[in-house]
């Protein structure tokens, strides 16, 4: 089953769905969701075609429907006719989507991937060291970036530092959990609610500004079984 969970609380709904199908299998998905659908013909390769068509099925087990979407020249997608914010993440493995009344972002990455060489240039010092005293430093450090990825597109602001801006306190990482993450916009430090699981080879993490309120206790998970990574 490629959709591997859903999550609905009152400030967001979330999906997770898995890069597992064939290319005839999820055209035949989207001609079912919403006939007479096209592919945009920019798309050349399959593995594009393919994180497209999933973030748009997230949307669909979402929403019901696959809805008209567009995109500010920042490059942030946003739904035609409606105020709600989404964000959409693939790794090579999965795909993900995020919508919220609120100010929204989500990210996924594959914990295989090596940031060792680069994790100067978007950790602070403080996060060198306690990625680097974890059991694993380099899942801790794919978990820093994906957390700074979901911060960035929720705060939408373009050339916001990742080293200086972004900041993620030192995390268990469980199988799912919470942390509270800051940011510094206009010149105002923010914190915020970010969760985060873990799925095979993957992370996920995403976070939903409230006006920092953290999100609402009483959420439906319809979930899978996920592995520890």
């Amino acid at each position: 089953m490629p959709l591997l969970q859903t999550i609905i609380t009152e400030e967001y709904a979330l999906g997770v769905w898995l890069l597992s199908e064939q290319e005839e299998e999820w055209r035949q998905l989207l001609q079912a969701a919403r006939p007479g659908f096209a592919l945009p013909p920019h798309l050349r390769s399959e593995k594009q075609r393919r994180e497209f068509a999933a973030t748009r099925l997230l949307l669909h087990a979402l929403l019901g429907e696959i809805p008209d979407m567009a995109y500010a020249h920042t490059g942030k997608p946003f739904l035609t006719g409606d105020t709600r914010h989404i964000s959409l993440s693939h790794s090579a493995s999965l795909a993900a989507a995020i919508l919220s009344p609120f100010p929204a972002g989500i990210d996924t990455e594959e914990t295989t991937r090596h940031v060792e060489s680069i994790a100067p240039r978007f950790l602070s010092d403080q996060e060198l060291d306690w990625t680097t005293h974890t059991p694993n430093p380099r899942k801790a450090q794919i978990f820093c970036w994906s957390a700074k990825e979901s911060l960035y597109k929720m705060m939408d602001q373009p050339g916001a530092d990742f080293r200086s801006q972004l900041h993620i306190p030192p995390t268990p990482l469980t199988m799912t959990g919470t942390t509270t993450a800051s940011f510094s916009k206009n010149q105002s430090q923010h914190t915020v609610p970010l969760r985060f699981l873990f799925s095979g080879n993957n992370v996920v993490t995403w976070c939903v500004y409230n006006s920092g309120k953290p999100d609402s206790p009483g959420t439906q998970d319809n979930s899978g079984d996920y592995e520890k990574s």
